[in-house]
């Protein structure tokens, strides 16, 4: 445990099966259409929350004096329900002197919780 909660200082460290059997973790290997199940929907989950991309507000901001920013933090999914967990970032660009320098100020705003009913493809909830 200490190996989780003190070593690793990097929220998006993702441990593989070797590494958490090393540190005491049982490991149970899925049968392989559970395993491409799972791969498929970090893919998902990857694309939707961004996971990987730098975070670049000057892409964002662009020639705009600011921008508001959504993204979800935290996604729960279940059978026929979905909850997120989503922050709004607003980006502002603040002059600080005569020269025209300008910094770039953020503000965060957690949005609660909230869940919506989904279908699948056979379009039950």
């Amino acid at each position: 445990m200490d190996n989780l909660a003190e070593k690793l200082y990097y929220h998006n460290y993702f441990i593989g099966r070797q590494e958490a059997a090393e540190i005491g973790l049982k490991i149970v290997r899925p049968a392989d259409a559970l395993e491409t199940a799972m791969w498929q929907l970090l893919k998902a989950y990857r694309e939707e929350m961004e996971l990987g991309h730098v975070f670049d507000p000057a892409q964002h901001l662009g020639q705009k004096e600011d921008a508001r920013i959504e993204r979800p933090i935290a996604i729960l999914d279940s059978v026929g329900l979905r909850s997120c967990f989503r922050k709004q970032l607003w980006i502002r660009r603040r002059i600080v002197d005569v020269s025209g320098t300008a910094e770039l100020v953020f503000e965060e705003h957690n949005i609660p919780w909230c869940s919506e009913s989904v279908v699948d493809k056979e379009g039950v909830a």
